[in-house]
């Protein structure tokens, strides 16, 4: 079993002001949790990314890798074709 969670301050309410405090609010960016059984069948939970994003790895859960920006938002990449979605996903590993 394992889980992720992942944050940042660049959510945006009505009172979000860059210019008098950097108030920002926190938004969830990833949140996961994942278990995998011995016969390599995997479960995840959660939002993560969707299978749309190239991420290097067969499952998107396991992500980060060179593929993804590192940037604070990707929607400041040109072509980065990504969204991070609330999933269900069912992952059959083949040895």
């Amino acid at each position: 079993m394992r889980g992720y969670y992942e944050t940042d301050f660049i959510g945006v309410g009505t009172a979000s002001s860059n210019n008098q405090s950097n108030s920002y609010l926190l938004r969830q960016r990833l949140l996961y949790a994942q278990a995998e059984t011995n016969s390599h069948l995997s479960f995840t939970v959660g939002q993560l990314w969707s299978l749309a994003t190239r991420t290097g790895r067969a499952s998107p859960a396991q992500q980060q890798t060179s593929t993804v920006p590192m940037t604070a938002d990707p929607n400041y990449i040109p072509g980065f074709i990504w969204t991070r979605q609330y999933t269900l996903r069912v992952v059959k590993s083949f040895k």
